[in-house]
């Protein structure tokens, strides 16, 4: 009894962990390098939908097909990872582009499509600039600190 339960607690929490995993959009972009996802739009019959949520004031749209798709966002994005069967591509970042998925030939002559199953938009952290007003305030700190200083 006692190993059955141990197993079942087992096989719950693997598959519990892979499901947490399987399509995030994150874990996807830290895969190819990125900080993390901003969107990720699922192919359909009829275009391209919002699977998992635009983070920020990201303005993001993709239109086209499972076999080209053109995407514009503002601002623009780090990197685009492009998953077609159990291939993914990154492509460019920017602030448009095109997607396509791809045609090729087995050894046989054959011709084999993939179509686009989803488009994942990836971001890096940015780093924070000193301000102006930062600026300021560290110099006039260092000069008060000086002329104090200097008195003594």
């Amino acid at each position: 009894m006692n190993k059955k339960l141990t197993y079942m607690i087992a096989v719950i929490s693997a598959v519990s962990l892979v499901s947490a995993m399987v399509g995030s959009i994150d874990t996807e972009c830290k895969e190819y390098g990125f900080d993390y996802g901003i969107a990720k739009f699922e192919a359909t019959g009829n275009g391209f939908v919002l699977d998992e949520g635009i983070i920020g004031d990201f303005h993001i749209q993709v239109t086209g097909d499972k076999q080209h798709a053109v995407w514009k966002s503002f601002p623009s994005v780090d990197g685009v990872l492009r998953k077609s069967g159990s291939d993914t591509t990154v492509l460019a970042g920017g602030e448009s582009g095109d997607v396509y998925g791809w045609n090729t030939t087995n050894p046989k002559g054959k011709p084999i499509t993939k179509d686009i199953s989803h488009i994942t938009f990836c971001a890096y952290t940015p780093v924070p600039e000193f301000s102006a007003t930062a600026a300021g305030v560290a110099i006039a700190a260092a000069l008060g600190g000086f002329f104090l200083l200097r008195k003594r």
